[in-house]
């Protein structure tokens, strides 16, 4: 059973919500015609202004999963694969809508050396943004506070999510919207449960990395159909493991991250 209650450093957490006029303010001010040096401007400031506005949650938040890097690893390693599969299906479902490319990114690629000057800023993408998504939601968590946890916590999840996708809609096409917003749900779910930053920021941090490298001249299409198989058979040993291995040890199937 999860516990849905957060302590919340700041007395008043609804301003953590005053990250979304910021940043669609700097969405519409680029600092630079150079799309890479906008994007460590954009980044760097959304990073700066989430530590000023919740340091004290950030730090908070900011420790490994009991206390266990290997654990740290395992509940990332659990929210990559479920990001993963989750994305097929929502991409799929929309494929067979008409949509096959909703950010309007899958057919662009790009050199080896693209890739290399871009994944300089995939950690701090991976940092700023996962900032942004737990500081918004504890807003939201704070907002509904007359409500019960579990109805608090579900607003606060969908309501983040939402947002996060919309933001979104300003670099991509709007139909980016809805997967993005479903992608985040399942980095809620982990953080709810394990009270940590980190694995939402390790998966960030590779899903991009895994994005930008498919987007490889000549490589990307393989790289891509080897991470397809190796998500399918770590579904398929994960699901063997718990039928048929925890069973015979004697224990019940567990059903969540230890």
């Amino acid at each position: 059973m999860m516990k849905l209650n957060f302590s919340i450093c700041e007395a008043k957490p609804y301003k953590y919500l005053l990250m979304l006029p910021i940043l669609i303010i700097l969405l519409h001010i680029p600092f630079s015609e150079n799309a890479f040096i906008n994007g460590w401007y954009y980044y760097g400031l959304l990073l700066l202004f989430g530590l000023a506005l919740g340091r004290k949650d950030i730090i908070r938040y900011c420790k490994p999963v009991k206390r266990s890097w290997s654990q740290t690893a395992k509940a990332a390693f659990y929210l990559l694969l479920t990001k993963g599969v989750l994305g097929s299906v929502v991409l799929l479902a929309m494929s067979l809508a008409g949509n096959s490319d909703p950010q309007g990114v899958l057919y662009e690629y790009h050199s080896v050396d693209i890739f290399l000057q871009q994944i300089t800023i995939v950690p701090f993408v991976a940092i700023s943004e996962e900032f942004f998504k737990v500081l918004i939601f504890l807003g939201l968590y704070w907002t509904f506070r007359r409500l019960s946890p579990v109805s608090r916590a579900s607003l606060a999840v969908l309501g983040a999510s939402f947002i996060f996708g919309a933001i979104h809609s300003f670099e991509y096409a709007a139909a980016a919207v809805l997967p993005i917003a479903l992608g985040a749900i399942p980095t809620y779910y982990f953080f709810i449960k394990y009270k940590s930053l980190f694995p939402l920021i390790i998966t960030h941090f590779l899903w991009d990395a895994f994005f930008l490298a498919g987007q490889i001249e000549g490589f990307g299409k393989a790289f891509i159909t080897f991470l397809q198989i190796t998500s399918i058979l770590s579904i398929v040993v994960i699901v063997v493991h718990r039928l048929f291995w925890v069973n015979r040890a004697g224990g019940p199937g567990e059903t969540s991250v230890s």
